[in-house]
């Protein structure tokens, strides 16, 4: 019975870890938070000042930007993908620094 609950501890532990694209993921989200910012608060003025459906929309792309996969994050912002770039570069000097600081 003890062996069973380590095997499902274990398992579950393993489960639950992140990976290493997870903390880069995250650093990216990171650097590329104020441009989403920045892009939705734009978005929603022009939407206030010519009510056209079309800014709103994309105010709502940039405001929810960093709860897409990370596919799309790729696909629909360049931005992202060179901040992504970047924390790699970052992650492969000091793996176990930038699992502290974006875990």
């Amino acid at each position: 019975m003890k062996k069973l609950l380590l095997i499902i501890f274990f398992s579950f532990l393993i489960g639950c870890s992140k990976s290493d694209q997870d903390f880069v993921e995250s650093c990216a989200d990171n650097k590329t938070y104020g441009y989403w910012q920045e892009q939705y608060l734009a978005n929603m003025k022009r939407y206030e000042r010519s009510k056209l459906s079309f800014y709103k929309k994309q105010a709502k792309r940039f405001k929810n930007a960093n709860k897409l996969d990370l596919d799309k994050k790729f696909l629909y912002y360049s931005r992202y993908h060179n901040n992504f770039k970047k924390c790699e570069e970052e992650f492969k000097k000091n793996p176990i620094y930038f699992k502290e600081r974006y875990g």
